[in-house]
């Protein structure tokens, strides 16, 4: 990105014996009856059972708990008329000429890609960029990325919908941010089936994140409150996407 403004729109798992009539015999005498000898066991005794919680605890072969989930939150902020900035809602009515820019923060370091695909159809990368950390597409955690580094965003004329797909994953997945790249044009192979099919993947992967702060289908923007960031949760790599319409 350049320090002019940048122009928006244009450019994956399943319970008694019977008795009988004859007279009785005389009694016999008693014979002598052993005792038997005491049976001798040839197994040795066997401890108490063990809980089999225990036991594994014990032998330290127990399941890990699963990881704490990560989080993503993402902000838009709004360029006002005095030139200060003022955060608001997604869904906040942009008109042509408006200009924003976006704050990151990762609850875990690791690493980040943004996409925007564009109203008139084009997918770029936003993020990472040369002059920011040299291009390296790391963040920290609790560290909040503005972008763009310099300057702001700009809506173009054409009314449309910006579409910003954000990615997040604790260690640096190769075949997913290969994908992502390729999707902006910039991996090998890159056509449009490879764009779309990726895209895709990432919406329905989106739809499997827990979202707070994020505007209500249908609900009216709230254009003069504050709003608060948009915050995705989740296991494993986090994909967010964010939708900005302008008029």
């Amino acid at each position: 990105m350049r320090r002019r403004p940048v122009l928006l729109g244009g450019a994956a798992w399943i319970l008694l014996a019977a008795s009988c009539g004859k007279a009785p015999e005389p009694p016999k005498a008693p014979e002598k009856v052993e005792a038997p000898a005491p049976e001798t066991s040839t197994t040795a005794p066997q401890p108490p059972s063990t809980p089999a919680s225990a036991s594994a605890s014990a032998s330290g072969s127990a399941e890990a708990p699963p990881a704490a989930a990560a989080s993503l939150s993402l902000s838009v902020f709004r360029r006002t008329a005095q030139g200060t900035q003022v955060r608001v809602a997604p869904n906040y009515p942009f008109r042509s000429g408006d200009s924003i820019r976006l704050g990151i923060t990762a609850s875990e370091s690791g690493y980040f890609y943004l996409l925007l695909k564009g109203s008139s159809g084009r997918t770029r990368m936003l993020f990472p960029v040369k002059r920011i950390a040299g291009g390296t597409n790391a963040i920290e955690a609790g560290q909040e990325v503005v972008l763009p580094a310099e300057g702001w965003m700009k809506f173009d004329k054409n009314p449309g919908k910006e579409t910003l797909y954000a990615v997040f994953s604790r260690s640096k997945d190769q075949v997913l941010f290969t994908q992502v790249e390729q999707a902006a044009g910039i991996g090998p192979a890159s056509d449009p089936s490879v764009e779309q099919q990726v895209l895709g993947l990432l919406q329905q992967r989106s739809r499997s994140m827990t979202i707070a702060g994020a505007p209500v289908p249908g609900a009216a923007p709230a254009a003069g409150s504050a709003a608060v960031p948009m915050v995705v949760t989740g296991q494993g790599s986090l994909v967010a996407t964010l939708e900005l319409g302008h008029e």
